[in-house]
């Protein structure tokens, strides 16, 4: 992914994903702020761990809360079970704690 354009969940079939409650992908990725910006703003890369994690994080989450969709990029990262790359301002871990806090984990789980 490095050095290529972010575009969110680009042609991405997201209607299994629960995009009824997200919207339409049409609706509101191309309004989103990180679009045409460098994928490795947002995704860290694994072996990166500790402050250099937390800075890059930060650079990311301060372009997401401008966002004009930030709750739809958030809303639609956490229910389409997305484990990587900061989405709607959150981190893969602050994803996965709210996945769990609305039950989602277990339905991605069963395949749901």
């Amino acid at each position: 992914m490095m050095g290529r354009e972010f575009v969110p969940v680009a042609g991405r079939e997201i209607a299994a994903a629960g995009a009824g409650a997200v919207g339409d992908v049409g609706e509101w990725w191309s309004q989103a702020r990180c679009r045409g910006l460098p994928t490795e703003m947002f995704f860290v890369p694994d072996g990166d761990r500790g402050r250099s994690r937390l800075v890059r994080e930060k650079r990311a989450k301060r372009v997401c809360q401008s966002c004009p969709v930030l709750r739809q990029c958030g809303a639609y990262a956490v229910s389409a079970g997305e484990r990587h790359g900061v989405w709607g301002a959150l981190t893969p871990m602050e994803r996965a704690e709210r996945r769990v806090l609305l039950g989602i984990e277990e339905a991605l789980a069963a395949g749901a």
